[in-house]
């Protein structure tokens, strides 16, 4: 393989000079989908998030049962976001 950069698990191949652009923006175009995917996940996580740490709104509900759930989602999501826009940014 020319120009031979790794071996790519997720497409089973290795990235190199004939196939490094669309690897470019295979990373690209998932460093976009996650941050879509954090930016809609956010909403959630911080209202509960808040409304949870909000003493005056204590009382009334408790604070948020779905914490658990919404973390569960946003923090893997923002994790992935860092490791892929790192790559993005090494590559």
């Amino acid at each position: 393989v020319y120009y031979m950069d790794h071996h790519c698990p997720f497409t089973g191949n290795c990235c190199g000079f004939d196939n490094f652009a669309n690897f470019m923006l295979w990373l690209l175009y998932t460093c976009i989908g996650l941050l879509y995917a954090v930016v809609v996940a956010s909403r959630p996580f911080f209202a509960c998030t808040l409304d949870w740490m909000d003493p005056a709104a204590l009382p009334a509900h408790l604070g948020c049962p779905e914490i658990g759930s919404h973390a569960l989602l946003f923090v893997p999501l923002v994790s992935m976001l860092a490791l892929m826009t790192g790559l993005l940014i090494f590559q």
